[in-house]
Formats: C-alpha cells, structure tokens, sequence
C-alpha cells in the first residue's frame, strides 16, 4: 500500500480501513469524513505513540455519549463519568468513577496520556484507599513526578497494582535523579531495576539540562554514542540510544543501563527520568 493507491481507493468510494495499514495511514481517520468509532480508534493509535496531543484524544473521548457498549465504548463511558465528576469536585464521585477509567486506560496503555491530562485536576482532591493509590501512580507518570514523588509516602501506595513489589525508595531516586536514599547494599536484585539504579548512581559525566531540579548523578554513557555527538551527530546518537532503550524496556539490562546513562549524559534528564519511571510502572511485556 502506498499513499496514492490509499487515496484513489477513497476517491471511488472504496474507503480502506486504516487498523491493518501502518501506524501513519490511522490520521486519514481523524477528519469528520470518518465516523466517531474510527475517530477514536485512530486517536488511541497515535496517541499511543506521542503522535496526538492528549488534549485531542479527551476532546473525541468527550465529544458525545457513546450509543453502544462493549470495547471502545466503556472506555469513553468511563473517561466521560470521570471527567464529570472532576468537574464536580466530589471526592467521593472521584473516588468511584477513577479506578473503572484508570483501568481502561491500562487496557489501552494510555496511561501516561490519562495521567498528563488529569492529574493537576486531581491534585487538589484528597482520597483513600484504592483511589488514592492511583493518584499516587498517575502522578508518577505525569510532568509533576518529581514533585509527587518527593511527597511519596508507602501508605500512599497500598491498593496500587502496578506498585506492588516496587521500592518506594527507588522511585523516589529515579524521580528526584539521586540513588543516595537507596544505599548500594540495599540494590535491588532484579536485573532491569539494578540496571535502572546503576544509571542513576555514580558522577554523571556530562551536562544537565531540562525543566528538573535537585541533585543529579548517574553512571557513564555509552562513550561511541557520547562521541557522535560531539562530532556532531548528535540525531544518530539519539536514535541508537533509543534503540537500547526499547531494548532495555524488553529486558536487556545493559542496553538500559547504558541508553538511560547517554541520555543522561547529553542532557535529556527529564526524559531518562520519565522513561525509567515508566518502564517500572508500565507492564509492557508482549
């Protein structure tokens, strides 16, 4: 398939379907051409994968009431619910409409686009139990993780599934950038969390930059990437670190230790940080 032949099918009236096509062909489905089903489908698809404002995929999740049920439809169902009880400032409409919409959400993996896009407005609401340890991981997953997670208590975190097993003080080393709450003899065993801990332990051998603050350390970059970049190939070396990284994500340690040290090292801390964060918190195994 090729754009051209995709165009020429619509012209005719023989519309494809964008779900087996590649990831790019899923924007033909935006336009109002589309119906509000193929809309949402091909927002979730790109949102995914950072293609899509998050303000986009709320405003098809809110732009009607869904007239059927099953799959898709209790997803915007629930985003909807939530969303009005957030306007509602009710915690206790919150406290009973965010687990169903958090965990659809799961469903998609789009947790990180539902925790961008609600957790200011959760801020402020205080909740308990289950509730409150979503808000909890949500935080951890949104811009504000620095700050949540220097608030952090382990009474915060009980009920939260993807917590479970987690030390709270790994966490809070990754999202502050500072392992010296976790002391070497206290590393975790497990080979992708060590390899997480090992790259935010040591000096860090190059610049910081980025919207974070507090003390900074980390473990030495891959030194060809590092070289690339100052001789100015700095877009390759990007791209081979995120290459590792996707790799480390699957459960190479080393790629991970070394493709989180590089970003580090080039600057990228606020995106090490996140990444790290995620791949603790996220279950993305195939």
């Amino acid at each position: 398939m090729d754009p051209l032949t995709f165009r020429l099918y619509e012209t005719i009236g023989e519309a494809l379907p964008t779900g087996p096509l590649p990831r790019a062909y899923a924007v033909a489905d935006l336009r109002d051409l589309s119906g509000w089903k193929s809309q949402l489908e091909a927002a979730e698809r790109l949102t995914r994968v950072g293609a899509l404002p998050d303000n986009r995929l709320l405003g098809l999740y809110t732009d009607r009431r869904p007239a059927a049920s099953g799959g898709i439809w209790d997803r915007v169902r629930a985003v909807q619910q939530f969303d009005a009880a957030l306007s509602e400032r009710s915690a206790e409409a919150v406290a009973r409409t965010l687990p169903a919409a958090w965990a659809q959400m799961r469903e998609a993996q789009l947790e990180v686009s539902f925790a961008t896009l609600f957790h200011d407005r959760l801020e402020d609401i205080a909740l308990t139990g289950p509730a409150a340890a979503i808000k909890a991981e949500m935080g951890l997953l949104s811009p504000a993780y620095e700050q949540v997670a220097a608030g952090l208590s382990p009474d915060a975190l009980e009920g939260a599934d993807a917590l479970q097993g987690v030390d709270l003080r790994l966490l809070r080393g990754v999202a502050l950038g500072d392992m010296t709450g976790l002391p070497a003899g206290a590393a975790p065993d497990g080979a992708v969390t060590r390899a997480i801990y090992d790259a935010f332990s040591g000096p860090l051998s190059g610049p910081v930059t980025g919207p974070v603050t507090g003390p900074v350390s980390g473990t030495a970059p891959r030194p060809e990437w590092i070289t690339m970049a100052r001789n100015g190939q700095l877009g390759e070396a990007l791209l081979a670190t995120l290459a590792a990284l996707h790799d480390g994500a699957g459960g190479d340690s080393r790629a991970l230790r070394e493709a989180l040290g590089t970003l580090r090292a080039l600057g990228l801390e606020d995106t090490a940080r996140r990444a790290a964060l995620q791949i603790l918190l996220l279950d993305r195994t195939p």
